[in-house]
Order: structure tokens, then C-alpha cells, then sequence
């Protein structure tokens, strides 16, 4: 389970840090509004078909790995 959870968690890092660097107006302005979640949708979406395809359901299904990831990202990076 920790081998998944790992690996699942190392995937969600890679797949926002490239919503992140290919997005960087609208993450910046996410920020600002306090919503990227919301703001990155439909990046989220295409980030989670990948996502899909790589790390097995059982493993998807104990939590939302890319949203916390970007929640995550969005703190640390100012927003409250």
C-alpha cells in the first residue's frame, strides 16, 4: 500500500507541476481568487485520464491525488 500510495503520489507532483508550468497566468490568478480547483479544471481533467491510465482504481480510489497535489502546490506557493 505505501509502495502505491508512493507512487501515486510521485505521479500527482509530475502531472501538477506541468498543469503548473504550462498554465502559469491562470494559476497565478487561481491563487489570487483562492479557487484552483476550480480554475484548473479542465487541466485537472486531462491530468486525471493520465492519471487513470497509470496508477490502478483501487489505489485512485483512497483519495483525490491530484487535487490534494495542487491544493498542496497553491499553499505553499501564497494562497490561503
Amino acid at each position: 500500500v505505501a509502495t502505491e500510495n508512493a507512487r501515486a503520489e510521485r505521479l500527482a507532483r509530475i502531472i501538477v507541476s506541468d498543469i503548473v508550468l504550462y498554465n502559469p497566468e491562470k494559476f497565478e490568478a487561481a491563487l489570487r481568487d483562492g479557487n484552483p480547483l476550480e480554475a484548473l479544471d479542465a487541466e485537472l481533467d486531462e491530468g486525471r485520464a493520465h492519471f487513470r491510465e497509470r496508477i490502478p482504481e483501487r489505489v485512485r480510489e483512497r483519495r483525490d491525488f491530484l487535487g490534494e497535489e495542487l491544493l498542496r502546490v497553491a499553499r505553499l506557493r501564497g494562497m490561503r
